[in-house]
C-alpha cells in the first residue's frame, strides 16, 4: 500500500482511479446506501464516499446533504477542503471530535460555512495499492468523545463493501470496453 502520499497528482493513483467506471447506472445509489447504512449506524448526519481527484473530492456516494446544499449541487468540494484528504495522505483513519476547536480546520468553509463539526473517516484502497478516497462520516454536532474502533470498524467495513461495489464496476466497465 503506497501511504506516503504527498500528493494527488501521483499518476499512477490516478491511473487507478480511472479505470472505475464512476459514472455507471446504479452505482450511485449503490453507494448512496452505504453511505446512509453507515451514518445512521453511527448516528452521524452525513455518510460519504468519496474519490479525491488532483484537485477536488468527488462524491460518489451519499446521505444527508441537503439537496438545495451548494456541495451537493456540485457533487463535492475543493481537495484542500477535504477532511479525507488526511486519510488519503496518510493511508491511515482520521477523526475529528471538534472541528471549530481545531487549529487546523480555522478558516475551513466546511467548517465556517457548511457546519461540519465532527469527522471520522477511512481509507479506500484500490487493487492497485493506492488510496482512492475515503468512506466517511461528518456531523454537524461535536463530539465529547473520540470515534472509538468499534466505529472505525463499522466504516472499515463499509470500505470494504464500497470496494467491491466499485470493482464490480469496473470490471463490468473494462470487459464492455474489450469487446
Amino acid at each position: 500500500m503506497n501511504t506516503d502520499m504527498t500528493t494527488l497528482t501521483d499518476l499512477e493513483r490516478l491511473s487507478e482511479i480511472a479505470l472505475y467506471d464512476l459514472t455507471a447506472p446504479g452505482l450511485r445509489e449503490e453507494l448512496d446506501d452505504l453511505a446512509r447504512r453507515s451514518a445512521e449506524r453511527l448516528d452521524c448526519a452525513v455518510g460519504l464516499v468519496t474519490i479525491l481527484l488532483d484537485s477536488a473530492q468527488v462524491y460518489i456516494g451519499a446521505h444527508g446533504l441537503p439537496a438545495d446544499d451548494w456541495m451537493t449541487q456540485a457533487g463535492g468540494t475543493p481537495a484542500e477542503w477535504a477532511f479525507c484528504l488526511r486519510v488519503v495522505r496518510t493511508g491511515r483513519p482520521y477523526v475529528v471530535t471538534d472541528a471549530p476547536a481545531d487549529p487546523r480546520y480555522a478558516g475551513n468553509p466546511l467548517v465556517e460555512l457548511a457546519g461540519v463539526r465532527s469527522y471520522a473517516g477511512v481509507p479506500l484502497i484500490g487493487s492497485g495499492g493506492h488510496v482512492l478516497g475515503a468512506h466517511c462520516v461528518k456531523d454537524f454536532l461535536s463530539r465529547s468523545r473520540s470515534y472509538g474502533e468499534a466505529e472505525l470498524e463499522v466504516l472499515r467495513q463499509g470500505a470494504e463493501e464500497a470496494l467491491t461495489v466499485l470493482s464490480r464496476y469496473r470490471d463490468r466497465h473494462l470487459l464492455a470496453g474489450s469487446c
